[in-house]
């Protein structure tokens, strides 16, 4: 169960990845969410139908991510609960440009603290939302980490979306939605600086949709006017396929966000075999996990520079590249199937 069934999503993906692992071990499994993206319909129902089904002999997989109606429902059934903590962002991110969404994840740190007693397990996706749940008073928490399905990314890429975006540009790419805590107008400040005096023939692509943050995006278009840089693309919501184009015509993979509970773009921009770039917050190091170019200044002299760097001196770019192959391939090499099954059989002791 889950506040938001949505498609292209980290915390959808992630559920219906578990939803496959739980089925290959012989379990029943289905998905139920209190919004469900049209796309989804066919893959979940919505939670008000699991009064229907709730028992003491079932275990209900939550992920915690927002604040929720929901939250409070679990409070009041007997169902044996696993929390997934996919993090929440903090409300002050959210100050001044979406009073709903202040409200809602204001709620949900209340909410996470109501249910650290009512939780049998809480699974982790990360070392550092591992340690927000201690802190939170959690007392039974174990680490599995953020499933990626990359096989949604050995697909064609679309061929009218890379027609349209075609061009011999050197291309900077973010993907994730447009939100205050991805601090995309870092990464627009540090282009504008590599356009002007590392390198014209560049532009900048921002994926991802803005749902909710209207007045971000307007901030956003704002700066960029007020910068004066073209070559500036919002892209909105993109397919599988889209973004598979989108990686694969990037040169660089730029992250300034300061809160991420994981971060699964990174991951992806190491499939594609692109350089990332990345600011040292959150979740983001241990994600990194050594790999990357991670920075712990925002100057956007020096983002710049080292972008010029991974064009210029193609040893530089050829040992951060191998770095990150290394760290996929330990990522890929974890055995979710054992993992989920230990800590499945922590719940028969």
């Amino acid at each position: 169960m889950l506040p938001n069934f949505s498609y292209g999503d980290a915390i959808g993906d992630d559920t219906l990845a578990l939803q496959k692992y739980f089925k290959a071990q012989g379990h029943t499994s289905d998905i139920y969410s209190g919004v469900i993206h049209p796309y989804l319909l066919n893959k979940a129902y919505y939670w008000q139908k699991y009064r229907y089904v709730s028992s003491k002999d079932n275990i209900l997989v939550y992920h915690f991510s927002v604040g929720s109606e929901i939250n409070e429902y679990l409070l009041d059934i007997p169902d044996r609960i696993i929390l997934i903590f996919h993090n929440i962002t903090p409300p002050y991110w959210f100050f001044g440009v979406n009073p709903h969404l202040v409200e809602a994840v204001a709620d949900g740190v209340k909410q996470l603290v109501m249910l650290k007693d009512r939780v049998e397990v809480a699974w982790a996706d990360s070392s550092f939302n591992a340690e927000i749940l201690r802190d939170f008073g959690y007392q039974n928490v174990r680490e599995l980490p953020i499933i990626i399905d990359f096989s949604k990314l050995n697909i064609e890429a679309s061929k009218i979306f890379a027609r349209q975006y075609e061009s011999p540009l050197k291309t900077w790419l973010f993907t994730g939605r447009l939100s205050p805590n991805k601090c995309q107008e870092d990464i627009i400040k540090a282009f504008a600086v590599y356009k002007k005096y590392v390198n014209p023939q560049s532009r900048l692509i921002l994926a991802g949709e803005a749902r909710n943050n209207s007045s971000y995006v307007g901030a956003l278009s704002s700066l960029i006017n007020e910068l004066k840089i073209p070559d500036v693309v919002l892209t909105g919501l993109v397919s599988d396929s889209e973004l598979v184009a989108l990686y694969r015509m990037a040169d660089v993979f730029v992250c300034m966000s300061e809160h991420e509970g994981f971060c699964v773009p990174l991951l992806e921009a190491m499939h594609f075999d692109v350089p990332i770039i990345a600011y040292a917050a959150s979740a983001i190091p241990g994600t990194l996990d050594g790999a990357g170019i991670l920075i712990t200044d925002k100057n956007p002299l020096l983002i710049a520079e080292i972008a010029g760097l991974l064009d210029r001196d193609l040893s530089f770019r050829k040992n951060i590249l191998n770095g990150q192959r290394r760290r996929l391939d330990a990522y890929r090499k974890i055995d979710f199937q054992s993992r989920i099954s230990q800590l499945l059989e922590e719940l028969r002791q």
